[in-house]
């Protein structure tokens, strides 16, 4: 991935020591679906979107006397900053959702174009088996905390919805035989 002409993918050494051939392909093939569908771009402009909402919350904060009254601060400080930002933070942890909403959408397209280019679902079951397995990541986690702080789906509904993808294509194959 990147920005201008310098685009690089970059394995680490430990992944391609645990998983095998086609499985490091897997993830090799998911990670250039995120180049091909512009997510780095996407997710960019999401964020600064998510940023410029908390900016202008900021900007607003700071431009009223009742926030500088309340907490008794000279008009014009750096303390009204600090206490704008206080104020901001949870509609920051509000927003998360949604960028994640999105983050995830970009992963199951993701996991779906590494199936298609590979023609099978297995390298990246596989892949993902072990990678959680070396993660120790919570296979389970609740929807409302996976809601807030997980921009990947759960290793378990990764699986089902590439081997389900896998399903209906080796069906599309047999019947267009």
């Amino acid at each position: 991935m990147g920005f201008g002409r310098a685009k690089r993918v970059v394995l680490f050494d430990t992944l391609v020591e645990k998983l095998d051939g086609p499985e490091v392909e897997g993830v090799l093939a998911h990670e250039l679906a995120h180049w091909k569908r512009n997510h780095v771009w996407k997710r960019t402009g999401a964020t600064a979107l998510q940023l410029g909402v908390v900016l202008a919350a900021v900007g607003y904060l700071l431009s009223t006397e009742w926030l500088y009254e309340l907490f008794e601060l000279p008009e014009v400080s750096y303390a009204g900053l600090f206490v704008a930002v206080l104020f901001v933070m949870p509609l920051l942890e509000l927003t998360a959702p949604i960028v994640n909403k999105l983050s995830l959408a970009h992963e199951r397209e993701a996991d779906s174009f590494a199936v298609d280019v590979m023609g099978e679902g297995e390298p990246m079951v596989g892949a993902l088996s072990n990678l959680a397995g070396e993660n120790l990541s919570n296979p389970f986690p609740h929807p409302w905390y996976a809601a807030f702080n997980h921009q990947h789906p759960p290793i378990p509904e990764r699986i089902r919805l590439i081997q389900e993808e896998a399903d209906e294509a080796a069906e599309g194959e047999t019947t267009s035989v």
